[in-house]
């Protein structure tokens, strides 16, 4: 039996059951809940040791405490796994097909993150998490950006504890291996935590690109080499106690990450017969580093709170390129390209936040935020010949591109119990003020953009079983500086690179409304979601020449998807937990820009499948699978895709634990993309290669778990059942 059968039987076996929900025991404990701002907590009862999946009202939150993978593997390998949420192969993360999304780690924006988000996703190591929040309608609390939603990441902070602390040592095929340590220390009203790793890892990949005018072949490209990672991350954070009303924390992280590729490139030009081989060897590195305070005061009237938080990081980095560019047939050397660039971050944020209860089951809550980020690119290309011994000016990547951005929102939520009923709306003002600067032109834009964000959240319990959500918020993506920065670039002899500096942000309006019903051994939640993008951003293509294709950017008319998707999680036997996604979704595009295409549309599905078995109380296994199907974007689409992960855990006493993880399971793991617009065709293909082994070492100490508890406001195991929508 081939892999796609054995998954498809997962998957529909998953569809008449349902999905992680992994309490073992029927004992009542206590827990808090807390906002990712850990805010104000409140004490309640829930029974059952805690699920790995929780189903709030306006978010979903996944635990990580017995995902073997989370042990060994990146934060990309975890988040790929989640329901609702894609990682292609580059390590770029999507939710519900739309890639404006926003990632957060504890609410805030993150040094951690900066840069190139696919590359730090891809070096994080996903033991530092303790949660992760899925939130495809933000209340007005967040910030409007990522028009597809929020992904915010919940850091391990075990403050219950007096002392504790988890070690973690893996060992991979290929040279792959990674290290981390976090841990927890009390004195008296002070609490200490932190955490420190390092891993490097590389993978040998391929890649090959035919392009035509839609009759006949113009260009070919392939490329073969291997890439290798390095990288190191440290974060603390002291949280002071002052007085019992006041509270006060102090955190900073710093991040290293970096490498290099070998690569081989062979180009074909049909227009003018040209054979070209390109030896390449590039180099990157980027830092972080970053800052935060919060302080928190309570009130007398229980509830009531004020909180204030400062934080910044600042970010650089720098990449050089070399080439050799030959006679594909007899290895002459052609030309030379030698480049070099680099780029640097600043991100300011101060957010004031206010908490007032009401006696009848009400809360309002106001703030402020002010937010700065600025940026700057220097890129820097020389190339020679053969006929000269000086270095020229290559004008095809040199530039120089900053960017300043300010944003000014201030918001009001008020959210109310009435019995069975929960609801919550808000809004959300913010006034964007843009500064852009092509140096090396001198062409300067200035723009302001006035944005109105309203949501709306509402919950019904039918029964102690059954609960009905619906929700509703308004979203927008704005332009960054890759999609803003109007200087040409080129990337190979067959693509040249341009921003388009008049880009409008983007806005979407988007509709939920789902299901859900508990039972003692099973849960599922069916949702179903309508979303309007106006003027949302897209790539157009253009030809410069015959084989020469300019990539930039346009606003789209309006592209529309509407699906329905269901999580559905079951205790199949004792010890045996089965989990599966399935989500269909049809898209529509309406371009109304020149070089996108015709209007399209189409249907998009996707099954997500787990196994998760206790084999005994020393030894638990896990597999996970995923396919999607073909999946349309405004030029084209991509072909489907098939993943899966294994993962294995042996418990030692102690507190030591052995783990063996593999990662792209079926050695299936590749992106295909076919271009598909007037004048232009082009199929492209990219995969790595080999399966991921990792056999590691876990040491817990202290009375430390894999990771904190996950907290809730509910009385049944799966999570809540009724009541006020939860806020950050």
């Amino acid at each position: 039996m081939n892999c796609s059968a054995v998954f498809l039987r997962i998957g529909l076996c998953g569809c008449a059951a349902a999905a992680f929900l992994t309490a073992s025991s029927a004992q009542t404990s206590t827990a808090t809940k807390a906002t990712p701002k850990e805010g104000p907590k409140e004490t309640v009862t829930v029974k059952a040791i805690k699920p790995s999946v929780q189903v709030l009202p306006d978010r979903t939150v996944y635990s990580l405490e017995k995902d073997i993978q989370s042990s060994t593997s990146t934060l990309s390998d975890v988040l790929r796994n989640l329901p609702s949420v894609d990682v292609d192969i580059q390590g770029n993360v999507s939710l519900r097909s739309d890639s404006n999304v926003t990632i957060l780690i504890d609410g805030k924006q993150s040094p951690l993150l900066a840069g190139n988000r696919a590359d730090a996703l891809q070096q994080i190591p996903a033991s530092m998490v303790d949660r992760i929040e899925v939130i495809t309608n933000p209340s007005a609390e967040f910030r409007a950006e990522g028009s597809a939603g929020v992904i915010n990441i919940i850091l391990k902070k075990d403050k219950e504890l007096v002392s504790s602390g988890v070690v973690r040592v893996n060992v991979g095929d290929q040279g792959r291996v990674n290290a981390s340590v976090s841990g927890n220390v009390k004195l008296g009203r002070v609490n200490l935590n932190g955490g420190y790793g390092e891993q490097r890892f590389g993978r040998e990949y391929t890649s090959s690109t035919q392009r035509s005018d839609g009759t006949t072949l113009t260009s070919s490209q392939d490329v073969s080499g291997k890439w290798t990672y390095s990288g190191r991350y440290v974060y603390s954070a002291a949280t002071f106690d002052i007085d019992g009303r006041n509270q006060a924390e102090l955190g900073g992280s710093y991040n290293r990450y970096g490498g290099h590729t070998g690569s081989h490139e062979h180009d074909i030009a049909s227009a003018d017969g040209s054979d070209i081989g390109r030896e390449g060897l590039a180099y990157w590195l980027r830092e972080g580093a970053g800052a935060q305070f919060n302080y928190t005061h309570k009130f007398a009237t229980e509830g009531e709170e004020f909180t204030l938080v400062g934080s910044g990081y600042t970010s650089w980095g720098r990449n050089s390129s070399d080439y050799t560019n030959a006679d594909f047939a007899t290895g002459v050397p052609d030309y030379w390209q030698s480049r070099r660039s680099t780029s640097s971050e600043v991100h300011t944020e101060l957010k004031a936040d206010y908490t007032l209860p009401f006696p009848s089951q009400g809360k309002l809550k106001a703030g402020y935020a002010l937010q700065n980020d600025s940026s700057v690119s220097d890129n820097r290309g020389l190339w020679r010949d053969p006929t000269r011994t000086d270095w020229a000016d290559d004008s095809t990547f040199t530039n120089n591109f900053s960017l300043d951005r300010t944003i000014h929102a201030g918001y009001v939520s008020y959210e109310r119990k009435f019995g069975r009923f929960g609801v919550m709306g808000g809004l959300r003002v913010e006034q964007d003020f843009l500064h852009t600067d092509l140096k090396t032109t001198g062409e300067v834009h200035d723009t302001s953009n006035l944005g109105v964000f309203p949501n709306l959240h509402m919950s019904y319990a039918l029964t102690d079983t059954q609960q009905l959500n619906a929700s509703y918020s308004r979203r927008t993506n704005r332009p960054g500086v890759y999609a803003l920065n109007p200087a040409r670039y080129s990337s190979d002899a067959f693509n040249v690179w341009a921003g388009n500096p008049y880009l409008k942000p983007e806005q979407v309006d988007s509709f939920e409304a789902s299901y859900r019903y508990t039972a003692d051994k099973f849960d599922i939640v069916t949702t179903g979601y309508y979303r309007a993008t106006y003027k949302g951003i897209t790539n157009v293509y253009r030809y410069l020449s015959d084989t020469l294709l300019l990539t930039t950017f346009d606003n789209l008319a309006r592209r529309m998807a509407s699906g329905v998707e269901t999580n559905l999680n079951a205790t199949l036997l004792p010890g045996l937990t089965l989990r599966a996604n399935t989500a269909v979704t049809y898209t529509e595009f309406n371009p109304g820009a020149q070089g996108v295409g015709e209007k399209q549309s189409g249907i998009n599905w996707n099954v997500r499948g787990g196994i998760e078995w206790q084999v005994t109380p020393a030894d638990l296994v896990q597999f996970n699978t995923n396919y999607a199907s073909k999946q349309r974007f405004a030029q084209g689409y991509t072909k489907p895709t098939l993943s899966g992960d294994l993962g294995i855990k042996h418990s030692f006493d102690g507190g030591l634990a052995a783990v063996l993880s593999v990662n792209s399971l079926f050695d299936s793991w590749k992106s295909d993309t076919v271009l598909d617009t007037p004048g232009l065709h082009q199929t492209g293909q990219f995969s790595a290669r080999g399966r991921i082994v990792y056999v590691g070492l876990v040491y817990t100490f202290g009375g430390a778990k894999d990771t904190q508890a996950i907290t809730g406001n509910s009385d049944s195991g799966g999570g809540a059942a009724g009541g006020v929508p939860g806020g950050q």
